[in-house]
C-alpha cells in the first residue's frame, strides 16, 4: 500500500483497501484515522498491561473507541473489569503474565472494527487474531500454562463480551471464554508439536467434576432427614401412594398424590442417593416415573422448569437449529432423515419437525442409541430384550412406529420399563429428567446431543463438571462440538 509513516495515513481512501476490508469497514477506518490524526494527544503505542492498574479515565478514554487507533486500544483496556481487579483474582499467574501486554495494535484492522461496533468477527479474523496473539505470547514464554491462557482469554472476553463471549439465546455458556481459551490452547499445542517439544505443560490438568449432583442444587440433591418421626411419616405416605397407583386413573386421588410426592421428596432423594436398584425405586415411588411428578421432582432438584424451557422458551432456537442443519447437511444420514421428515410436513404439519430436533442433532453429531426406532409390531418384551443386550445402561427412548407420528413411546433403562408416553417431546423431557433424578451419566453414544439439549434448549449451564463421558485427550467440561454449533447459531442469528 506504500504507507511509510503516520502522515501517509491521512491520504488513504476507502478504495485503497481493496479486498482487505468491506467498503463500510474501510470508510469507518478512514474516518477513524482522520479523527485520530486531528487529535493532538493521539499516539500509536502499546496495548494493555496485566500489571498496571488503569487510572482515572482521560478525555480520549471517555470518547467512542476508534478502530486501529491508540484511543481504540485505550478503550479496549478500560472496559469490563480493570487490571487491578484481575491482579487480585485467586487464579495464580506466571511471572511473565503479570507484565504482559495484549498486542491489540497487532490485530487485524478489520477485527478491530468489529470490536468497535460490538459485533462478532468472522472466523477467519478470529483465527488470525489467535495466531498473532499466540506468536506474541510464545515470543515471551515458549510453553505458557493452560491457566495463563485461560486468564488471557477471560481478559479479552471481559473487555469484548459482544464479540467473543460464548452465548446461546442470550445465555452465557460456562464462563463465556472457553472457546477462545480452547483456540489459544490448541494453537500453542500445534506450535509446540511443530517444534517437536513436549506439550504436557499446556494440557488442562483439572478433570471434570462429579456427575451425580451435576446441575443440581446441593441442598435439594441431598436434603436432610432428621428424626425417626419423619421417616415413619414418609413410610405412611409412601404406602398410600403405592395403593393408589394401580387404580384406574379416574379413581386415583391425584391432588393428594401431588401433595404427598412433594412432602416425601427428601425420602425420594435419600433412596436414590443410597443407591438402590431401579426396580426398587420404581416399586417404592411409582409416581416418580410419571411425567408430571418427574418434572416436579426435576424442578425441585435443579430449579429449572423443564417443560417451560424445553417446549416454550426454546421454540425460536429450535427453528434456528432446523434452519442451520438443513443448510449445512453433510452426512447422508442427516439428508435422508430430512427427506423423510419433509415428506410428511403437509400431513403432519411443522410440529413433528420441532419434536425431531434431538433426533436431527443426534444425526448431525454422528451419534446414536438415545432415540431408537422399533417396528409397529414390537411389544415391550421384544424391546426389553433388545435394550438389555446393549452395552450402555442409561435411559433410552424407544419409538414404536414412525418417529414423527408414533403414539407409543417407551423409556427403558437397563431392562426396566420406566414410562410410556404419547409424544416425542414428552419422551425427551422425561428421559432427560431421569438422568438428573437418578444420578446417571449421559448415554455414551449420545452425550454430545444430550449436553447440547442441556445447555442450549434447557438452560442448565454449570461452570464445572459434566454428565458426558470423557472426551478423548481432553478434560474441558463443555464438549467442543457443543460450543462450535452454539457459536454458529449465535453468529448466524
Amino acid at each position: 500500500m506504500g504507507v511509510q509513516d503516520i502522515n501517509d495515513l491521512s491520504v488513504l481512501e476507502p478504495q485503497d483497501f481493496g479486498e482487505i476490508l468491506t467498503i463500510i469497514q474501510a470508510r469507518k477506518l478512514c474516518k477513524a484515522i482522520q479523527n485520530e490524526l486531528n487529535c493532538p494527544s493521539s499516539s500509536f503505542e502499546s496495548g494493555e498491561s496485566f500489571s498496571s492498574p488503569i487510572g482515572a479515565s482521560t478525555s480520549s478514554e471517555s470518547a467512542s473507541p476508534l478502530p486501529c487507533s491508540s484511543a481504540s486500544r485505550e478503550s479496549f483496556s478500560s472496559t469490563g473489569s480493570t487490571d487491578s481487579e484481575l491482579s487480585n483474582t485467586d487464579m495464580p499467574k506466571s511471572d511473565w503474565l503479570r507484565n504482559y501486554n495484549i498486542p491489540y495494535q497487532k490485530f487485524p484492522c478489520s477485527l478491530q472494527v468489529h470490536l468497535h461496533s460490538n459485533t462478532r468477527p468472522m472466523n477467519s479474523e478470529r483465527r488470525e487474531m489467535v495466531r498473532i496473539l499466540v506468536d506474541d505470547i510464545q515470543s515471551i514464554c515458549r510453553k505458557p500454562s493452560s491457566k495463563d491462557l485461560s486468564i488471557i482469554a477471560m481478559k479479552i472476553v471481559e473487555r469484548h463480551e459482544a464479540s467473543f463471549c460464548d452465548k446461546s439465546n442470550g445465555r452465557v455458556l460456562g464462563q463465556g471464554h472457553i472457546s477462545l481459551y480452547k483456540q489459544l490452547l490448541e494453537k500453542v499445542n500445534n506450535n509446540n508439536r511443530k517444534r517437536s517439544q513436549d506439550q504436557t505443560s499446556t494440557s488442562v490438568k483439572k478433570g471434570a467434576g462429579p456427575f451425580n449432583n451435576y446441575g443440581c442444587i446441593e441442598s435439594f440433591w441431598k436434603p436432610s432427614v432428621n428424626t425417626e418421626t419423619e421417616k415413619d411419616d414418609f413410610s405412611t405416605k409412601k404406602e398410600f401412594m403405592k395403593k393408589e397407583f394401580p387404580k384406574h386413573i379416574n379413581q386415583q386421588n391425584l391432588e393428594m398424590v401431588e401433595q404427598l410426592m412433594q412432602e416425601t421428596y427428601p425420602n425420594q432423594r435419600q433412596m436414590i442417593n443410597e443407591p438402590l436398584r431401579m426396580e426398587t425405586i420404581k416399586e417404592e415411588y411409582p409416581y416418580l416415573f410419571c411425567k408430571k411428578y418427574a418434572l416436579i421432582h426435576f424442578k425441585c432438584l435443579t430449579g429449572v422448569d423443564l417443560e417451560k424451557n424445553y417446549i416454550i422458551e426454546s421454540k425460536t432456537m429450535k427453528q434456528k437449529i432446523l434452519k442451520y442443519l438443513r443448510e449445512n447437511m453433510k452426512s447422508d444420514s442427516l439428508k435422508a432423515l430430512f427427506k423423510e421428515l419433509d415428506s410428511t410436513t403437509e400431513v403432519e404439519g411443522d410440529l413433528h419437525l420441532s419434536q425431531c430436533v434431538p433426533l436431527l442433532l443426534m444425526s448431525s453429531f454422528e451419534e446414536s442409541d438415545f432415540i431408537q426406532l422399533f417396528p409397529e409390531t414390537s411389544d415391550t418384551a421384544y424391546i426389553k430384550s433388545v435394550i438389555a443386550g446393549q452395552k450402555d445402561k442409561a435411559p433410552v427412548i424407544c419409538v414404536v412406529g414412525k418417529f414423527y407420528s408414533s403414539q407409543l413411546i417407551h423409556i427403558f433403562c437397563e431392562d426396566t420399563l420406566l414410562a410410556s408416553l404419547r409424544s416425542l417431546d414428552d419422551a425427551v423431557m422425561m428421559a432427560f429428567s431421569l438422568y438428573y433424578i437418578l444420578n446417571l451419566r449421559y448415554h455414551s453414544n449420545a452425550s454430545i446431543t444430550l449436553e447440547f439439549v442441556q445447555r442450549i434448549l434447557v438452560g442448565i449451564n454449570p461452570v464445572k463438571g459434566t454428565k458426558s463421558t470423557k472426551i478423548k485427550g481432553k478434560k474441558i467440561n463443555i464438549h467442543p462440538k457443543v460450543l462450535s454449533l452454539a457459536n454458529k447459531l449465535n453468529f448466524d442469528g
